[in-house]
């Protein structure tokens, strides 16, 4: 399978050689590397210029004459890739050496799969946290056995991340949505194979994410306390309780998402619904249960419309 690396840039000349000399120094060497610098206004262009003359026939180096903001320019750098897989690349972090001969594997013993992400260790001041990006953003791997990963990410955000994340190449133009900066390229392209169940990740740590005051993208660290209230909170509950939950989270997501990624979500969203609902009728008598099912009708009290 054939590689690209799709990056974006902008004023990064203090970590951008490190970031593309991991990228070179892996076990298995990428095909392509595509660089978007949005208008740069520091040394990155004249250090990209130096990788494109050592390298030309892998790197390929595009100037936005006018900045298009982090989102619009990775849907660029995304569309330029021609190889069968699409790594997407921060320009400040670092990949450990075999990234992409892990990554590679995952695709061919999961033919089901059109994307993945990994974790990350998490680098700040030069050291390296005893936390990992996964443990920061509160996902842990033995949660989704009950849900699935797609299920997590629907119900309590983003945990994917752009430096973490690989697809394949599905030969379409992709129209990122720049309007919410709560909804960046990542979790647009996240919620998009999530809502197909192709969606799968590896629990290793394949990647080194950098920390610091510039960085153009970042974790999602200061919810990790508020995201582990609301999952704890979504486990403990009852049927009733997450029925209401399901049913605000359908709605939001139809209006976020375009038409064709919205239907799925709110489609994948109804199932579970339905499951829901049939599990508390269940709980209760029968004069309980005609009742409720009598005043759900009634109301449309719970009917995800898809």
């Amino acid at each position: 399978m054939k590689t690209s690396v799709a990056i974006c840039t902008y004023n990064g000349e203090k970590f951008i050689k490190e970031q593309l000399d991991s990228i070179l120094e892996q076990t298995v060497q990428v095909d392509e590397i595509i660089v978007c610098d949005d208008h740069s206004t520091d040394q990155t262009r004249k250090i990209l210029a130096e990788y494109h003359s050592k390298l030309p026939e892998v790197f390929k180096i595009i100037y936005n004459e006018k900045p298009l903001g982090v989102i619009k320019n990775f849907e660029k750098a995304v569309n330029l890739c021609q190889n069968e897989i699409i790594f997407l690349c921060d320009q400040d972090d670092l990949w450990k050496p075999n990234k992409v001969e892990t990554v590679l594997c995952y695709f061919k013993n999961n033919p089901d799969k059109e994307a993945v992400f990994h974790d990350l260790e998490l680098l700040e001041n030069d050291n390296i946290l005893k936390s990992s990006n996964w443990e920061s953003i509160y996902f842990l791997p033995e949660n989704t056995d009950g849900i699935g990963v797609q299920h997590y990410l629907f119900l309590f955000g983003n945990i994917t991340t752009g430096a973490s994340f690989a697809f394949r190449n599905p030969k379409k133009k992709w129209n990122f949505n720049a309007s919410s900066t709560l909804l960046l390229h990542d979790y647009q392209l996240a919620m998009h194979f999530a809502a197909a169940s192709t969606l799968g990740f590896l629990d290793e740590k394949l990647g080194v994410y950098r920390l610091h005051d510039n960085q153009q993208v970042g974790t999602d660290q200061n919810n990790t306390q508020k995201r582990k209230v609301i999952y704890d909170t979504f486990v403990k509950s009852s049927n009733l309780e997450k029925l209401k939950y399901y049913e605000a989270k359908s709605k939001y997501w139809k209006s976020k998402l375009n038409a064709d990624d919205g239907k799925k979500v709110v489609h994948f969203i109804k199932r579970e619904t339905d499951i829901l609902k049939r599990k508390h009728l269940q709980s209760l008598t029968l004069i309980q249960r005609n009742y409720t099912s009598f005043y759900w009708a009634l109301t449309n009290k719970f009917q995800i419309k898809t």
